[in-house]
């Protein structure tokens, strides 16, 4: 059987030396790509790690996750992209054939054995939605998912609870519990202010503190 002439290819001969794949490629591209949307996510396995790369729709690698080695053969079964809100995300189809979407860090949760019950979320520890390794993944509340967040960026003041008092010229510490902003003093610098919000933090958000670096 003639096959295509490109290298590694082993698709069955459709026009011009090529596969109908490589040959729609030529067509419509004036190359071949070196990768589609279609093709499967590289993975490449580091101990018990896999690094696995992301791609846009034209085939460029735009992030790379991480995930436990033991969950390879479920992940590579699917298509992963990364989503506008940052999160590791791929389609699948159940067994009444109907289109779901779910994240990594959820299908990984759900292949541990965890219960995620209603109204619970799925937080990753470090704050980084590529980190999807299960010891860095826990289920929580929305508001302790909140709490394990960093600063706003439209934070000025360079650390999280603080910001400029105008009014008496003043670093402004403050802290939110079960959702309502709580006052914690004023001081004359921001780093006594970020160190205020770090012993109210762990005061109140324990494990769930994101702690400003001062």
């Amino acid at each position: 059987m003639k096959l295509c002439s490109v290298p590694n290819c082993d698709e069955k001969y459709y026009g011009k030396g090529y596969c109908e794949k490589h040959y729609k490629q030529i067509k419509k591209h004036g190359k071949i790509l070196e990768r589609t949307k279609y093709d499967p996510n590289e993975i490449i396995i580091e101990d018990q790690i896999c690094r696995m790369k992301l791609y846009d729709n034209r085939g460029n690698e735009v992030a790379e996750t991480i995930f436990d080695l033991k969950y390879k053969l479920y992940i590579e079964k699917h298509k992963w992209h990364l989503s506008n809100q940052g999160y590791v995300t791929c389609k699948y189809y159940d067994e009444n054939n109907i289109q779901h979407n779910i994240r990594l860090h959820q299908a990984i949760i759900r292949m541990s054995g965890q219960v995620v019950p209603e109204g619970y979320e799925i937080d990753h520890k470090d704050t980084n939605s590529l980190n999807n390794l299960e010891i860095n993944l826990r289920v929580c509340t929305h508001t302790q998912n909140i709490q394990n967040i960093k600063s706003y960026k439209h934070n000025t003041s360079g650390y999280k609870g603080v910001s400029w008092y105008k009014k008496y010229s003043k670093w402004e510490s403050y802290i939110y519990i079960n959702s309502k902003q709580t006052h914690i003093g004023y001081f004359n610098t921001s780093k006594d202010a970020a160190t205020a919000y770090n012993e109210a933090a762990i005061k109140y958000h324990g494990e769930f503190a994101q702690l400003n670096n001062v």
